[in-house]
């Protein structure tokens, strides 16, 4: 969804609001109420990063011209991520066992760019699942938090450990935490999203 305000039109929709930075707060937390999620900002029809909101940050409201934000629904955003989750794990798996073969075999250098890779998706995960944890929680689920805990544990140890063992060069234990521990882990992950969203999907149905 689009929603666009005019000077005059942010003067009144806004009245408290004196920088670009409070008209944003307030306008993500008009969204916040319909269910809607800001996902970009145009100010004076420039599309802006999170850099130019964080430079632009104390711009007066008499110098926006227009203010137009793109937003979408929650639960739109949350199934986008869950399928993303879903499809990026086994591919994660394969790059990793993948690094793995090529550190056995010496192939260093060729190791070291997927493990970028790796390490750089891994992170990407551990990012969307601290944001759908809210999200996944399925009703009267009394285990939800320890269910959590224990699988962000297992998987942060892992993630430890292959770092740990690549910093001092040891590249045969970190294939073996590679092909084995994330491997695992990232099965656990799988296993924890399918069960809540599809438990929560019947939820809704009802």
């Amino acid at each position: 969804m689009e929603t666009t305000w005019t000077q005059s039109e942010v003067r009144e929709t806004f009245p408290g609001c004196e920088s670009l930075q409070d008209v944003i707060i307030a306008a993500e937390q008009r969204l916040s109420t319909k269910g809607e999620v800001v996902c970009e900002v145009y100010v004076n029809n420039m599309l802006l990063s999170e850099s130019d909101e964080q430079r632009l940050s104390g711009a007066r409201v008499e110098e926006i011209e227009s203010i137009k934000i793109c937003s979408r629904r929650t639960e739109e955003l949350v199934a986008e991520t869950v399928g993303s989750i879903i499809s990026w794990i086994p591919q994660i798996k394969d790059t990793a066992l993948t690094t793995a073969d090529l550190f056995r075999g010496q192939d260093i250098p060729g190791a070291q760019r997927l493990f970028a890779d790796t390490i750089s998706a891994c992170q990407w995960l551990t990012e969307a699942f601290s944001l759908l944890k809210s999200h996944l929680r399925p009703e009267t689920d009394e285990n939800f938090s320890q269910e959590w805990e224990t699988t962000v544990s297992g998987y942060g140890d892992t993630i430890s450990h292959l770092m740990a063992a690549y910093e001092v060069g040891d590249y045969v234990l970190a294939s073996d935490v590679m092909e084995y521990d994330l491997t695992e882990a990232l099965d656990k992950w799988l296993e924890f999203i399918r069960e809540k969203s599809a438990i929560i999907y019947q939820q809704k149905q009802k």
